[in-house]
């Protein structure tokens, strides 16, 4: 899977469940392992994918008023 696949499973999943967003600010590279299993991803990409998670819930209106 590449970066942007995992943004968009992990943000499908929020939209659903506001604990998987919940999840994801405290612990990212658990809540990722969790929603797409182990992707190998090194602290950088695992960054990489939080900023477009995060970006990509606020451009769907998803409420982070406290997670960040």
């Amino acid at each position: 899977m590449d970066i942007q696949q995992i943004v968009d499973a992990v943000v499908s999943q929020a939209q659903g469940s506001p604990e998987v967003l919940q999840g994801f600010a405290a612990d990212p590279a658990s809540a990722i392992e969790g929603i797409v299993g182990d992707q190998g991803l090194d602290a950088a990409a695992v960054s990489e994918v939080a900023q477009g998670v995060f970006a990509q819930a606020q451009e769907g209106g998803l409420d982070l008023a406290g997670l960040l």
